[in-house]
């Protein structure tokens, strides 16, 4: 399925007990969920996929000892099984099989508490659900987007057509090269 119109499922990850952080599902069609979850990997580990990955760390450096290779798939569904563990995951799956029912897809928007940047810089878009096969973000019944939570509403930009965009994503070394594109909307 393509879809064209979408469900909202959201989680909202703020602080939790005990060190622990907390997942609520405050949207969805399948009612509301809760579970307390910590990372499934430490700081050196987390930095060395980074630094595999991203070729870069949080701080922006090298990573100190890469270590062992790790999986994208496999930090994915480390991610996803601490976060959507229980009943998140129970809701996620019943408001994918509603969403389906209606023909919809189900946009799951994420909203990190801004008390935890440890989290918001995590790339949630490596999200592996193994019972769906599949990285959430690469489908297009479940897209992720991150919500920004700002203290006012957006005030729309006034655009005079056409709009022209230029995007260009870099090339690092090492890397399979993407070309960049220039889009017109009328």
């Amino acid at each position: 399925m393509s879809a064209t119109t979408y469900e909202t499922f959201e989680l909202r990850i703020q602080p939790g007990p005990n060190n622990l952080y907390e997942a609520l599902v405050t949207r969805s069609l399948a009612g509301d969920a809760r579970a307390d979850f910590a990372l499934p990997f430490g700081d050196d580990e987390l930095s060395s996929f980074l630094w595999q990955t991203a070729g870069a760390t949080r701080d922006f450096g090298a990573a100190d000892d890469a270590g062992p290779p790790m999986d994208v798939r496999d930090f994915g569904v480390r991610l996803y099984q601490a976060v959507f563990g229980g009943e998140v995951g129970v809701c996620l799956m019943r408001s994918l099989d509603e969403a389906n029912r209606r023909g919809a897809g189900l946009r799951i928007r994420l909203r990190i508490d801004e008390r935890l940047p440890v989290l918001a810089d995590l790339p949630w878009e490596y999200l592996y659900a193994p019972e769906l096969v599949r990285f959430l973000a690469l489908s297009d019944d479940t897209p992720l987007v991150r919500y920004l939570e700002v203290p006012r509403s957006a005030q729309p930009l006034p655009v005079s057509p056409p709009l022209l965009s230029l995007i260009h994503i870099s090339e690092p070394t090492r890397r399979t090269p993407i070309s960049y594109a220039v889009f017109c909307l009328k």
